[in-house]
């Protein structure tokens, strides 16, 4: 076989692999946003992918949402894509439920939730990035300070003020009124 063809499974014949065709005598990517996931040599294998799914780099299959969407696992680890929810931006392609960035003053439980509620005080969340493995949900969204459902409780050694922001306890003992025992 020629450098880019490989050999059929019986190797009775010279074919191109998955997510290729054959043109002028070699084997050829499908075009993007097409995708062929299984050997031979016909352009016409590469099929369309469907709105709003697109090509894999490998072009073998239609697995890679586009923005605005995100993949939800299905059965056999195939998937479709689902709209962006609410309170979440999917404004790059080939994101997941834990690579979703949270908006700020938003809240989720974990990374592998898409129930996503808004903060009783807009400050405690944070939010997140797609670019911030790891803080996706629960404490990883909340301001310093902040941990807990909705990030509505202090951390050890902080109090909440008045405002809700919890602020560090002072370590000397100071504003602290104590009864005088004579």
């Amino acid at each position: 076989c020629r450098d880019s063809f490989i050999l059929t499974a019986d190797g009775s014949e010279c074919t191109c692999g998955a997510g290729r065709y054959a043109r002028n005598d070699e084997c050829v990517e499908c075009e993007p946003g097409t995708a062929k996931n299984t050997t031979g040599v016909d352009k016409s294998d590469c099929a369309p992918c469907v709105d709003p799914a697109t090509s894999n780099a490998e072009r073998t299959g239609c697995t890679v949402c586009l923005a605005g969407h995100y993949r939800v696992s299905g059965k056999n680890g195939e998937g479709i894509c689902a709209p962006c929810p609410d309170g979440a931006k999917c404004e790059q392609p080939d994101l997941t439920i834990s690579s979703l960035s949270i908006e700020p003053d938003r809240w989720r439980t974990s990374p592998e939730s898409d129930d996503i509620r808004a903060c009783p005080m807009e400050e405690w969340c944070v939010g997140s990035s797609a670019n911030a493995p790891n803080s996706g949900g629960g404490d990883g969204l909340c301001a310093s300070g902040h941990q807990g459902a909705y990030c509505s409780l202090c951390d050890t050694g902080r109090y909440p003020d008045a405002s809700g922001r919890c602020r560090t306890c002072r370590a000397n003992g100071a504003g602290i009124i104590a009864p005088i025992v004579a």
